[in-house]
């Protein structure tokens, strides 16, 4: 049975569930694979979804809802900051059983300490919090090559900006976007700027002000600050550059002169892009971590899987500061 697509339920957390559930269950089934595979972080076979259920009776507990797939995901949802309950957890973990997973979705910015559980619940339990819930969201919405219907896509955006509205999204420092960097990266060290298609989803600058760049199997060392973003511009025509505001049209000249007479030029810049003006390689603003972030990621056949596809992930510039490869920057990430 369908979920009813705007829930009856009063209490904030029955609410937020029930909706996600609502979106979840009227998506394609790839589409349901990228959203729950994300929030597990995990990377495997496709989910062969058979039901949702909202307030669940379990052994000795009531979670907030089940999916059940191959195996079941049991889901507890919390609209407050730091309002995990351990006692509540280990009432819900009773009912997990071998090969099933209690997703625990928070508004946290990271993992928080009640969840770290002991060798006996270890794989039975994984967080995950709304931004990352939101993050592939905007990943699917900008997807070119396997786009969302219209009906899925207005879903999507109406589950994003319920979350947004009810407070449940990162509120705390900006992230780092990580950006898939092949060509990005030598632009950066020549031209200190990121450009790309319009089309490509950044989260808005006030939740990112660093950009790390991934190329060649690792994040790069260099960590540099977003001074300004212009959403869509030719910075080939002079007549656009004269039309930006101050302090992007100082930036977008200065490049203008510089990279005039390079023949790169009009292949990076000949076309309406994105463009974000960075600090420099050897400015005082680019943090330099002393070591690139090497990617160890694999697949359950042994090769390689990319941090990034395409689409900007984000960090926090702790856990890249601290990390030596992508495993470790997702174990920090998770908290």
């Amino acid at each position: 049975m369908t979920t009813p697509m705007f829930s009856t339920y009063r209490q904030g957390e029955n609410r937020v569930t029930a909706t996600f559930l609502a979106v979840l269950q009227r998506l394609s089934l790839p589409n349901i694979d990228r959203i729950l595979q994300r929030l597990l972080w995990e990377d495997g076979e496709p989910y062969n979804l058979v039901s949702f259920e909202n307030q669940v009776h379990a052994k000795e507990s009531v979670p907030d809802a089940k999916i059940q797939t191959g195996n079941t995901i049991w889901i507890e949802t919390k609209t407050g900051r730091n309002a995990v309950g351990r006692d509540q957890i280990n009432r819900h973990l009773k009912s997990v059983s071998e090969g099933e997973v209690l997703l625990v979705l928070t508004p946290d910015e990271s993992k928080p300490t009640v969840l770290h559980v002991d060798k006996t619940h270890e794989g039975k339990i994984a967080w995950s919090n709304f931004s990352a819930l939101t993050e592939v969201i905007e990943e699917i919405l900008g997807d070119e090559y396997e786009p969302p219907t219209e009906r899925e896509a207005f879903l999507l955006r109406e589950l994003v900006l319920m979350l947004r509205e009810d407070g449940l999204l990162d509120s705390g420092d900006p992230k780092v976007a990580v950006v898939a960097a092949s060509s990005a990266w030598p632009m950066f060290q020549t031209v200190h700027v990121y450009c790309c298609l319009v089309s490509l989803p950044f989260r808005s600058t006030d939740q990112f002000d660093r950009m790390a760049f991934y190329a060649n199997g690792e994040i790069k060392h260099l960590v540099p600050k977003v001074i300004d973003v212009v959403e869509s511009i030719n910075l080939t025509r002079k007549e656009e550059i004269a039309a930006l505001d101050s302090s992007a049209k100082e930036l977008a000249e200065k490049l203008f002169r510089e990279m005039g007479s390079t023949p790169e030029w009009h292949q990076w810049f000949g076309g309406d892009r994105k463009v974000m003006f960075l600090s420099a390689p050897n400015d005082s603003e680019t943090i330099d971590l002393k070591k690139s972030i090497v990617n160890d990621k694999k697949s359950d056949s042994g090769k390689t899987v990319p941090f990034t596809y395409g689409k900007p992930r984000y960090v926090s510039l702790a856990s890249l500061q601290k990390a030596c490869t992508t495993t470790e920057l997702e174990q920090l990430e998770k908290g």
